[in-house]
């Protein structure tokens, strides 16, 4: 749980978030590869929640989309 406090930490601490944070965060544990595609999520959330892009949301859909993983529908 420690590891996740350090990481929120960092990510607050930067002015800028780029994909080479993000694979630094490591939200995947098989590799920073598998990391890469959050970027995309993180800078489509992030336009339509602040920049309010509301056309953002069909880029959202599709971020989520390109992530790999064992997600389960509701």
């Amino acid at each position: 749980m420690e590891n996740y406090k350090e990481v929120l930490k960092l990510l607050i601490s930067k002015k800028t978030v780029n994909e080479d944070l993000i694979t630094v965060i490591g939200m995947n544990r098989k590799s920073h590869t598998y990391d890469k595609p959050y970027y995309k999520l993180y800078k489509e959330l992030f336009a339509l929640c602040f920049k309010e892009k509301k056309n953002n949301l069909l880029s959202v859909y599709k971020s989520i989309g390109g992530l790999q993983g064992k997600s389960k529908s509701l």
